[in-house]
C-alpha cells in the first residue's frame, strides 16, 4: 500500500526512556517530592535535547512546516516529554548520522540524570541510584499529517510506525540490564557498527524473549560508550555540574558493576590532554586505583562472557599506567596489561600498537617491530604499523 499525499516513508532512529521503576516512584506519598523528581528530571531533559539537537544541525518539522516545505526530509527530529518518560525521533536522511547522535544524547542524559541533585543526594545518604531505563530501534516508519490533527489547527507532520512502539518495548527491558540499561536493536546496531570511529561496545541479551511484534528482534545492551563529544555542546553551567559531581561520585562510591557504563566514559575523559600537571597525575592515579579494584571484582567467566568491555577497561588501565610513569612499577604494569588484552582478545590492535609503544619506552626495538608484523599480519592494510616498521627497521 502506497503512503497518501499526506504521508511520507522515512527511514528513522528512535529512542525512548524512562524514570527505572517509575510505577513505583510515582506512588510515593509525598506528591510534592514527586513532583519536583519530575521537575528536575523534565528539565535535565529538555536542556540536553534542545542544546544537543540545535549545535547538530537539526532543523524542526514545524520549522519547515511554517516555511511550506511540509513533509520534506531535510535534517529532522520530533521528541517530546511525559511525565517520566521522553521521546526522540532523528530522521536526517542518514541514520547513521542520526544514531550517531541518539547515543550521544542517551549517554548525555544519563550522565546528567545520574549526577543530578537528586542522585547525588542519595549517593550521600548511601541510598540507591535513580536510574533511567532507554530503548533505540531503527526502521521505516510513516510521516503523516492525519485530518483530526488538522481539525485541532495541528498541521505538523508526526513519526509512526512500529520503530516507535518497538523503542517502548525495549525500554521496559532494558531494567534487567548489567550495564548502561541502554538497549538497542539489531537494526539500530547495524547502522551504529557500519561506523568504525563510533566508539562502543555492545553485549547481546540471549536471555531474553519478547514475545508479539518484536520476538524475532535481537537486543543488545550498551556496555561502554566513550566518545569525547559527551562532554561537547552541554547546555551553560550543566558541563560543570556534571564534571563536579562525577568526580564527587567517584570518590563516594566503591567501585561495583552497578555503574559499568560510568567507568569507560569518564576513564577515556581524564586521558585528554591537560595542561594542570597536578589534575592529570590525579586523574590518571584515579583511573589506575578505580580500574583495577572494578576488574578485579571480574570472575574468569565474567571476562569470558563481557571480553570486549573488560578489555576495553584494561586498555585505559594500562594507558594510564604508560602516561603516568611516576613509579618504578608502572611501565612493567603496562607491559602486564596490555599483554593481558591479547590474551583475551588476540585481535586487539589497539592493545598491540600499545605495548609497541612500551617496549620502544625500554629501547627494545626489536620486540616492537615484531608487534608491528604481528598487526599487519591481523590488517595487513594497517598504514600505521607499516610506517611505524619501517621506522624500526631504520634503527
Amino acid at each position: 500500500m502506497c503512503p497518501s499525499e499526506k504521508e511520507k516513508r522515512i527511514e528513522v532512529v528512535t529512542l525512548f526512556g524512562n524514570i527505572e521503576n517509575s510505577a513505583i516512584i510515582g506512588e510515593l506519598s509525598d506528591l510534592g517530592k514527586y513532583g519536583k523528581l519530575l521537575e528536575e528530571f523534565q528539565q535535565i531533559v529538555y536542556r540536553l535535547i534542545s542544546k544537543h539537537l540545535a549545535e547538530y544541525k537539526y532543523k524542526s518539522r514545524e520549522d519547515l512546516s511554517q516555511r511550506g516545505i511540509d513533509i520534506e526530509i531535510g535534517y529532522d527530529y520530533e521528541w517530546h516529554i511525559a511525565g517520566d518518560s521522553f521521546s526522540v525521533y532523528l530522521y536526517s536522511g542518514d541514520p547513521i548520522y542520526d544514531i550517531q547522535n541518539i547515543l550521544l544524547l542517551a549517554i548525555k542524559i544519563k550522565l546528567a540524570w545520574f549526577t543530578s541533585h537528586t542522585n547525588m543526594r542519595n549517593i550521600r545518604e548511601e541510598r540507591p541510584l535513580i536510574d533511567i531505563t532507554i530503548g533505540i530501534d531503527a526502521g521505516w516508519v510513516l510521516l503523516s499529517q492525519r485530518p483530526w490533527r488538522e481539525e485541532l489547527s495541528d498541521t505538523v507532520p508526526r513519526v509512526e510506525g512500529q520503530p516507535v512502539n518497538r523503542s517502548r518495548t525495549i525500554a521496559m527491558f532494558a531494567n534487567k540490564g548489567k550495564f548502561s540499561k541502554i538497549f538497542l536493536s539489531d537494526t539500530a546496531i547495524r547502522f551504529a557498527k557500519s561506523k568504525s570511529s563510533i566508539p562502543l561496545r555492545v553485549i547481546q541479551e540471549d536471555d531474553i524473549q519478547i514475545d508479539g511484534t518484536i520476538s524475532n528482534i535481537r537486543l543488545f545492551e550498551l556496555a561502554a560508550y566513550w566518545d569525547h563529544e559527551v562532554f561537547e555542546f552541554l547546555p551553560d553551567g550543566l558541563k560543570e555540574d556534571i564534571l563536579g559531581n562525577l568526580e564527587q561520585a567517584f570518590k563516594k562510591i566503591s567501585p561495583t558493576k552497578q555503574f559499568l557504563w560510568v567507568y569507560p566514559l569518564m576513564f577515556r575523559y581524564y586521558l585528554r590532554e591537560e595542561d594542570d600537571q597536578v589534575i592529570r597525575a590525579e586523574r590518571l592515579d584515579s583511573i589506575i586505583k578505580q580500574g583495577v579494584a572494578l576488574l578485579r571484582s571480574f570472575t574468569e567467566d565474567e571476562i569470558k562472557n563481557f571480553t570486549d568491555y573488560y578489555i576495553t577497561i584494561n586498555n585505559m588501565i594500562g594507558t594510564a599506567y604508560f602516561l603516568r610513569n611516576r613509579y618504578d612499577d608502572d611501565m612493567r604494569m603496562a607491559l602486564k596489561i596490555f599483554r593481558d588484552t591479547l590474551r583475551y582478545a588476540p585481535n586487539n590492535i589497539q592493545a598491540g600498537f600499545k605495548l609497541a609503544e612500551c617496549m620502544i619506552t625500554k629501547k627494545n626495538y626489536n620486540s616492537a617491530s615484531k608487534l608491528y608484523r604481528y598487526i599487519l599480519t591481523i590488517d595487513p592494510d594497517n598504514s600505521k604499523a607499516r610506517k611505524l616498521l619501517d621506522e624500526m627497521e631504520k634503527i
